[in-house]
């Protein structure tokens, strides 16, 4: 519609392969996004038709495991939130409140924990999240963006 029109204006959310990729009009799709931008391209991201279907089938796999404790790292605007009673939404750069913002390379994970710990000065910010708690983990484009394969390594195991 309208509103997808002029954000491809400024941002170009590529649907090719089974993969989405975030680029800024007109100038080098190597740059990084800005943390406006990518507030701005999350909304890009969520309207293409890979995310939506994607999204319809993590729900439906989730659901059929029985999973109520999710954890979305990457999240970008927290799709899980009304499918399920509790999800935990953790991204880089928090695009709207329902997400805590935190690198999950440096969140701690801590067993024991049943709740998000956050820096009390900033509680979006994250510092930790519950270890062996939840039912399901959706890391959505996050292994694509980390440099290296024991970056990605390291993730996955956490």
């Amino acid at each position: 519609g309208a509103k997808k029109v002029a954000l491809y204006k400024r941002f170009k959310a590529v649907d090719r392969a089974g993969t989405a990729s975030l680029h800024k009009s007109n100038t080098n799709p190597g740059n990084m996004l800005t943390e406006h931008e990518y507030k701005e391209a999350v909304v890009s991201t969520q309207m293409t038709t890979w995310h939506r279907t994607v999204m319809a089938k993590v729900v439906d796999v989730f659901k059929q495991q029985g999973a109520k404790r999710i954890i979305d790292v990457g999240s970008g605007f927290n799709p899980l939130e009304v499918h399920f009673p509790q999800v935990t939404a953790v991204d880089a750069v928090s695009s709207e409140p329902t997400i805590f913002e935190g690198d999950f390379l440096k969140v701690d994970v801590v067993d024991g924990l049943t709740n998000v710990r956050t820096d009390p000065l900033d509680p979006q910010h994250c510092l930790a999240v519950p270890g062996s708690f939840y039912d399901a983990a959706l890391v959505s484009l996050v292994l694509r963006s980390l440099g290296s394969v024991d970056i990605r390594r390291k993730f996955v195991s956490r």
